[in-house]
């Protein structure tokens, strides 16, 4: 079950990824600083993330899955994965990996929004009226 999860989590992350790409070559102005607001906040994830593996290696007061969730949404879940392999935290807990995985899928279907939205030109049309 948790192999099918984060199969299929990393198989949407990349999906993003290359709808983030597409949108990136159709609007630079935007992409620059976007991909600064995403580094920062990934790296601000992995440090919680991190802190939270060292707490829990040392029996201390941990940090809840509510912050790690809304951390990793507002990260975009990018570093997620990747976090979870490299520090071996909570890699094992389905519970966490299928709310993640819901959280990926709502972040996907506001991407899918956002790139109809502004690739089929109605954001143009709005802006202009």
């Amino acid at each position: 079950m948790n192999r099918f999860v984060l199969g299929t989590g990393k198989f949407v992350l990349l999906l993003n990824g290359l709808m983030l790409i597409l949108l990136g070559a159709e609007f630079t102005h935007i992409a620059l600083s976007c991909t600064v607001l995403l580094g920062v906040t990934n790296i601000l994830f992995i440090s919680v993330f991190w802190l939270d593996k060292r707490r829990a290696c040392r029996q201390g007061q941990r940090i809840s899955e509510m912050t790690l969730l809304v951390l990793s949404f507002i990260a975009a879940n990018l570093s997620m994965f990747v976090a979870q392999s490299v520090l071996s935290h909570k890699s094992k807990k389905w519970q966490f990996n299928i709310k993640l995985l819901l959280s990926l899928l709502c972040q996907t279907a506001i991407l899918i929004i956002v790139c109809y939205w502004l690739l089929s030109g109605l954001a143009s049309i709005r802006i202009e009226q």
